[in-house]
């Protein structure tokens, strides 16, 4: 993996990072639904940063499989129900 790979991933993995913490702390500023949908925010942030950086660390041990997921893809497909459970509980 290149220098400019890992530094593209290092601040994907950061700027997922911030975003989660922004909405932890956002959560802090409302109660009932309205927190939980922050708190599946932040979740689905660090899902989708934690899966950018198991691609990035698994890039290079390829199996040859010609099914085309692995287990570097799970964190950001979990990420994605998280993500939509998250804005549908943004709803008034």
């Amino acid at each position: 993996m290149s220098l400019a790979e890992q530094a593209a991933t290092a601040v994907l993995a950061l700027a997922a990072a911030g975003a989660a913490a922004t909405a932890w702390r956002g959560a802090g500023r409302h109660a009932g639904t309205m927190k939980h949908a922050y708190w599946l925010l932040a979740l689905a942030a660090l899902l989708f940063g934690l899966g950018a950086a198991t691609q990035a660390a698994l890039s290079g041990a390829g199996t040859g499989s010609a099914f085309p997921l692995s287990a570097a893809d799970l964190p950001g497909l979990l990420a994605l129900p998280v993500l939509v459970a998250g804005v549908a509980r943004l709803r008034p």
